[in-house]
Protein backbone atom coordinates (compact mmCIF):
# COMPACT_ATOMS: atom_id res chain seq x y z
CA UNK A 1 0.00 0.00 0.00
CA UNK A 2 1.01 3.78 -1.03
CA UNK A 3 1.58 6.06 1.68
CA UNK A 4 0.19 9.31 2.04
CA UNK A 5 2.62 11.78 0.31
CA UNK A 6 4.17 14.32 2.64
CA UNK A 7 3.69 16.99 0.87
CA UNK A 8 -0.36 16.37 0.35
CA UNK A 9 0.03 17.14 4.08
CA UNK A 10 2.73 20.32 3.85
CA UNK A 11 0.96 22.13 0.82
CA UNK A 12 2.91 21.75 -1.83
CA UNK A 13 0.95 19.62 -3.73
CA UNK A 14 -2.60 20.56 -3.67
CA UNK A 15 -5.28 18.23 -2.34
CA UNK A 16 -6.60 17.67 -6.03
CA UNK A 17 -8.14 14.16 -7.40
CA UNK A 18 -4.77 12.10 -7.31
CA UNK A 19 -5.41 12.38 -3.39
CA UNK A 20 -8.84 11.40 -3.55
CA UNK A 21 -7.76 8.41 -6.19
CA UNK A 22 -5.30 7.31 -4.09
CA UNK A 23 -7.67 7.91 -0.71
CA UNK A 24 -10.38 5.69 -2.08
CA UNK A 25 -7.53 2.57 -3.18
CA UNK A 26 -6.09 2.90 0.36
CA UNK A 27 -9.69 2.84 1.76
CA UNK A 28 -10.36 -0.29 -0.30
CA UNK A 29 -7.00 -2.04 0.49
CA UNK A 30 -7.40 -1.46 4.18
CA UNK A 31 -11.12 -2.82 4.25
CA UNK A 32 -9.39 -5.94 2.38
CA UNK A 33 -7.25 -6.21 4.63
CA UNK A 34 -9.93 -6.15 7.61
CA UNK A 35 -8.90 -2.60 9.20
CA UNK A 36 -11.53 -2.46 12.22
CA UNK A 37 -13.32 0.45 12.36
CA UNK A 38 -12.70 -0.04 15.90
CA UNK A 39 -8.85 0.83 15.11
CA UNK A 40 -10.10 4.10 13.09
CA UNK A 41 -12.46 5.01 15.46
CA UNK A 42 -9.75 5.50 18.13
CA UNK A 43 -7.30 7.00 16.04
CA UNK A 44 -9.63 9.64 14.65
CA UNK A 45 -10.95 10.27 17.93
CA UNK A 46 -7.89 11.22 18.94
CA UNK A 47 -7.45 13.82 15.66
CA UNK A 48 -11.11 14.93 16.39
CA UNK A 49 -9.46 15.84 19.83
CA UNK A 50 -6.45 17.65 18.66
CA UNK A 51 -8.32 19.37 15.99
CA UNK A 52 -10.68 20.78 18.35
CA UNK A 53 -8.13 23.04 20.14
CA UNK A 54 -5.14 22.56 17.89
CA UNK A 55 -3.01 25.33 19.80
CA UNK A 56 -3.28 24.01 22.87
CA UNK A 57 -2.96 20.34 21.99
CA UNK A 58 -0.24 20.13 18.76
CA UNK A 59 2.49 18.54 20.68
CA UNK A 60 0.00 15.61 20.93
CA UNK A 61 0.21 15.20 16.83
CA UNK A 62 3.74 13.19 16.41
CA UNK A 63 2.18 11.18 19.66
CA UNK A 64 -0.37 9.71 16.89
CA UNK A 65 2.34 7.58 15.44
CA UNK A 66 2.39 6.29 19.11
CA UNK A 67 -0.79 5.75 19.93
CA UNK A 68 -0.95 3.95 16.20
CA UNK A 69 2.16 1.99 16.96
CA UNK A 70 0.47 0.71 20.16
CA UNK A 71 -2.38 -1.01 18.18
CA UNK A 72 -0.11 -2.62 16.00
CA UNK A 73 1.87 -4.53 19.03
CA UNK A 74 -1.49 -5.27 20.52
CA UNK A 75 -2.95 -6.77 17.45
CA UNK A 76 0.30 -7.56 15.80
CA UNK A 77 -1.82 -10.42 13.85
CA UNK A 78 -3.60 -8.03 12.07
CA UNK A 79 -2.02 -6.77 9.11
CA UNK A 80 -4.42 -3.85 8.63
CA UNK A 81 -3.73 -1.78 11.24
CA UNK A 82 -0.14 -2.65 10.45
CA UNK A 83 -0.76 -1.29 7.06
CA UNK A 84 -2.71 1.55 8.18
CA UNK A 85 0.27 2.99 10.56
CA UNK A 86 2.85 2.38 7.35
CA UNK A 87 0.17 4.57 5.53
CA UNK A 88 -0.02 7.40 7.83
CA UNK A 89 3.28 7.69 9.98
CA UNK A 90 5.18 10.14 7.36
CA UNK A 91 2.40 12.36 7.09
CA UNK A 92 1.94 12.55 10.33
CA UNK A 93 5.67 14.21 10.64
CA UNK A 94 5.10 16.07 8.06
CA UNK A 95 2.50 18.16 10.08
CA UNK A 96 5.32 19.74 11.83
CA UNK A 97 2.78 21.92 14.34
CA UNK A 98 1.35 23.40 11.81
CA UNK A 99 -2.18 24.34 12.09
CA UNK A 100 -3.13 24.54 8.20
CA UNK A 101 -0.79 20.73 7.41
CA UNK A 102 -2.81 19.42 10.28
CA UNK A 103 -6.01 20.77 8.80
CA UNK A 104 -4.52 18.72 5.34
CA UNK A 105 -3.71 15.55 7.24
CA UNK A 106 -7.30 15.09 8.63
CA UNK A 107 -9.18 15.76 5.14
CA UNK A 108 -7.01 12.88 3.49
CA UNK A 109 -7.72 11.09 6.57
CA UNK A 110 -11.12 11.34 6.60
CA UNK A 111 -11.33 10.93 2.64
CA UNK A 112 -9.32 6.83 3.61
CA UNK A 113 -12.15 6.50 6.25
CA UNK A 114 -14.99 7.44 3.76
CA UNK A 115 -13.43 4.60 1.61
CA UNK A 116 -12.81 2.49 4.04
CA UNK A 117 -16.21 2.49 5.32
CA UNK A 118 -17.87 2.22 1.75
CA UNK A 119 -15.58 -0.93 0.77
CA UNK A 120 -16.30 -2.66 4.36
CA UNK A 121 -20.06 -1.89 4.03
CA UNK A 122 -19.96 -3.20 0.13
CA UNK A 123 -18.29 -6.51 1.18
CA UNK A 124 -20.39 -7.32 4.43
CA UNK A 125 -23.10 -6.96 1.43
CA UNK A 126 -21.97 -9.89 -0.09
Amino acid sequence: MEKMKTEWVTGEIPINDEVVQWAERTGRELAEAKLTSSNIRRFFGEMRRIQSDFERHKEDVPLLKAKLAYDVGRKSNERGIRAFYNILSPAIGAVEGQESNFTRFVKIAEAIVAFHKLYTDSRNDN
